[in-house]
C-alpha cells in the first residue's frame, strides 16, 4: 500500500499528496504547500479541520481540547492528526493563508498528453491534456503555463481556468489550456499527441492586498483572461469583493457562462452581469442591453472605493473612461488587464 495520502480541501480547490508518517502540517509544507497552523501544540485552535471524507490517526497527537461536539462533528487538528486513509478531504475553519503556496519556485518543464481541441466561440482553442500518473504539479485556478516548441519556451503565457484531479486515487489529471485562435502554437498540436509545458506561473499583481472591491470590465476577447484573475484572486482571498460586467454582442456568443455561475455559487461575494449590445431587449432573461458606458449606472453609482480593471480592448473606449470617472473612481485604482 502507498504511504501517501491524497489531500483535497474544496473552499480552496487544493489537491496534493502527502506522507503519512508525519503530522498533516508538517508533511503539507515539506511539499511547500502552508497550511493554517499557529502553536503547532493542538493549543491554538488555529489549525482546525473537519473531515468531509477519510480519516486520520489521532493516537500520537494532542487532542484534549477538542470539545465533545467537535469531536462528534470531526473536527481535528491538523497539527496532531496523520492522514490514515488514501483519500482525505478537509475543510479548514480558518482561512488558508495568500501564501498558501510559494510563488517563488522556479516552474518546471512537463509531458502532457492531448486529449482534444476545440474552438471556442471563434476566439479560442481550448487544448484538453491528460498529465501522466506519477507527476504531482500543484495546480490551481488562475494560474499559467508556458507551452515548449522544438526546445524553446513560448515567451507568452497561456492561461488555465478549470484544473481537475480526477477522483480514481491515482492523482490523474486533464489540464485545460486556452490559446488565442490568432496565434499559430497551436497549429499541428492535435490530439493523441503529446506537447511540453513550462509552470505553472502565476499572475505578477498582488491583487490581493487592498481592502477594497473589484469591479472587472471585460469583453469576450480575453474572457479567460479576466476570469483567470478572478480565480487566483479568490483562492487567495476568497471573501474578496467581486464583481464583474462582461459585454458580448449577441447571446448567441455567450462564452464560460457556466464558468462564471460556478464561481457565483461557490463564493457568495462574487457577482457577474451579462452586457449585450447589438441584440434587442428580451425580459425573459438575465441579461442586461446596450453599451457599458449606458449600462453602468444601473448596476453601481459610486467607483470612489473600487479597484477598476478594464479589459486592454477597452481601455481606449473614451466614453466608457469618462463614464468611470464620472462615477467618482479614482485614476490610480484603474488598471488594465492584457
Amino acid at each position: 500500500m502507498e504511504n501517501k495520502t491524497n489531500i483535497l480541501i474544496p473552499k480552496y480547490n487544493l489537491n496534493f499528496k502527502i506522507n503519512k508518517n508525519k503530522n498533516i502540517i508538517q508533511a503539507s509544507l515539506e511539499i511547500g504547500v502552508k497550511l493554517a497552523f499557529s502553536c503547532r501544540s493542538g493549543v491554538c485552535g488555529t489549525c482546525k479541520a473537519k473531515i468531509l471524507n477519510g480519516t486520520v490517526d489521532n493516537s500520537k497527537g494532542a487532542t484534549h481540547n477538542l470539545t465533545p461536539e467537535e469531536r462528534q462533528n470531526n473536527i481535528i487538528y491538523t497539527c496532531q492528526a496523520l492522514a490514515a486513509s488514501d483519500y482525505l478531504e478537509l475543510d479548514f475553519l480558518s482561512p488558508l493563508s495568500n501564501q498558501i503556496h510559494s510563488k517563488n519556485k522556479a516552474p518546471k518543464e512537463f509531458i502532457l498528453e492531448v486529449l482534444s481541441k476545440a474552438i471556442i466561440g471563434k476566439t479560442y482553442i481550448e487544448l484538453s491534456t491528460s498529465f501522466p500518473k506519477k507527476i504531482n504539479l500543484f495546480i490551481h485556478d488562475g494560474m499559467k503555463v508556458k507551452i515548449v516548441k522544438d526546445g524553446k519556451i513560448s515567451k507568452k503565457e497561456y492561461f488555465i481556468i478549470s484544473p481537475k484531479l480526477k477522483e480514481d486515487g491515482n492523482n490523474n489529471a486533464v489540464l485545460i489550456i486556452y490559446i488565442p485562435i490568432s496565434e499559430n502554437i497551436h497549429k499541428n498540436i492535435n490530439p493523441g499527441q503529446t506537447i511540453a509545458i513550462s509552470g505553472p506561473y502565476f499572475i505578477k499583481d498582488d491583487l490581493t492586498i487592498l481592502n477594497k472591491p473589484f469591479l472587472f470590465l471585460a469583453s469576450k476577447s480575453n474572457i479567460v483572461a479576466v476570469l483567470s484573475y478572478i480565480k487566483e484572486i479568490l483562492f487567495n482571498k476568497h471573501d474578496q469583493i467581486i464583481m464583474l460586467i462582461i459585454n458580448f454582442d449577441y447571446a448567441v456568443n455567450i462564452q464560460f457562462m457556466n464558468e462564471m455561475h460556478k464561481i457565483q455559487n461557490k463564493y457568495e461575494n462574487f457577482n457577474y452581469k451579462i452586457l449585450l449590445t447589438k441584440e434587442l431587449s428580451n425580459n425573459n432573461t438575465r441579461f442586461l442591453y446596450g453599451l457599458p458606458e449606458n449600462i453602468l449606472t444601473k448596476i453601481l453609482s459610486n467607483l470612489s472605493n473600487h479597484i477598476i480593471y478594464i479589459s486592454k480592448d477597452n481601455d481606449n473606449n473614451r466614453k466608457l473612461i469618462l463614464k468611470i470617472n464620472s462615477l467618482g473612481a479614482l485614476k490610480k485604482n484603474i488598471k488594465t488587464i492584457n
